[in-house]
Parts: structure tokens; sequence; C-alpha cells
């Protein structure tokens, strides 16, 4: 390993996130210009390596998406961040609006040559996904028909429409910063409140939108 990915292990470790483990450093099927593959600054271990991919036993969904959110108050420092369940990701120190699909079963991290992160800096708690309401928000339309917004993305229609899709299935480039924790479904509007097959809109607490048509 590099100093490079020693920080980032211990950035990591520091938290005590439980079911967290460093993964690959160097070995493991990476592209051929991965950052698992660039000379860093030599440590101990070795002179390869400027990115580390942290696992859980099981792939424990919960463990990986809060090792994956430690690193949003240093986004900024970082050259890559890669976890699917993220919805986003972090490129050149930049949050981007797409995910790499293959990055379920563990959290991706890289950073620049003489990049060092700090252990001491601070970090959110792992949060546990909030219990939900029934839901957040409803209308009906003219003839009566309902539909429902929950907060963790999901939506009910009531007969005789039925939901097309769910947040869950929306690309995701297209799920811009939604996430049950930290941005969840705030509420639902009708396109047209006297064109049941106009569809809707759900929208999030930060305000990014999302069309859904009915069938």
């Amino acid at each position: 390993m590099t100093r490079e990915v020693d920080s980032i292990i211990d950035f990591v470790m520091a938290a005590k996130i439980p079911d967290i483990y460093p993964g690959y450093t160097t070995n493991g099927k990476h592209a051929t210009d991965s950052y698992h593959e660039r000379l860093g600054t030599p440590s101990a271990s070795g002179p390869i390596g400027l990115a580390v991919d942290f696992d859980a036993p099981d792939n424990n969904p919960k463990a990986l998406l809060a090792c994956a959110e430690l690193f949003s108050p240093i986004s900024g420092l970082l050259f890559e961040l890669f976890h699917t369940p993220l919805h986003y990701s972090i490129k050149n120190g930049v949050r981007v609006h797409w995910t790499i699909p293959d990055h379920v079963t563990h959290v991706h991290v890289a950073v620049k040559l003489g990049v060092f992160l700090q252990p001491h800096w601070p970090t959110p708690k792992p949060q546990e996904l909030p219990a939900m309401p029934d839901y957040v928000d409803q209308f009906r339309w003219p003839n009566g028909d309902q539909v429902q917004v929950f907060a963790n993305g999901d939506v009910k229609c009531y007969p005789p429409h039925v939901f097309k899709g769910s947040v869950h299935d929306v690309k995701p480039q297209d799920r811009l910063n939604f996430s049950p924790t930290t941005n969840p479904i705030a509420g639902v509007n009708p396109h047209d409140a006297n064109n049941s097959d106009a569809g809707y809109v759900t929208w999030c607490a930060n305000g990014d939108g999302y069309d859904f048509p009915l069938k």
C-alpha cells in the first residue's frame, strides 16, 4: 500500500463502523488505468496504490452505505468515490449524478498522489434508516382516485390507475441526490389536477423532482 491508502483506511477505521474492513488495494479485477495500480507515496508496505475498496460481511448494506456517507464532508479531497446505493459518485472532487452499477458490494475510494486524509476530521455518525410514516403526502384526482408517496421512494396508486415505476426504478443518473436517509421524498403533485392521465411528480426534500406517468 501507500501512505495515501493508509490514510484512507485510518480515516474509515477511526469512525468505528461495525463490520467495515479494508479489502482490495492493489489486487482484484480493476481497469488497467485504475487508481488501485497508480504509484503513490511509498509506505512500509509498498509504493503502489491510490485506492482502496471497503467491504463488509455478507455485503451488509447499512454498513457499506454508512462507510460511503462518511466521505460527504470531505468529498472535495477525493478523486473517486463509488458505491451504487449512494445514488451519486465523486469524481475529481465533484459530486456527479451517476453511479457505477457493479459497485454494490463494496465502497471504492481513491485520492490523488500527495492527498492524505486525517482520522480526526469530523465525520457523521452512521445513520439508521428512519422510521417511515404511513405516507408523507397524497393527492386525489377529481374522480376520487388516490396517489400516496412515501419518504423511502415508494408510491401507491389506487385503481383504476396503476403506478408505473418508482424512484428506485429510475436510472441512477436520473436519481440526482435521492437518499432515504439524507434527502427523502417530501411530496407529490399532479401534473394536471384536472387530467388523471397526465401523471404526477414526486419531489425530494432538496427540491429535486421526478416525473412519473400513469398507465
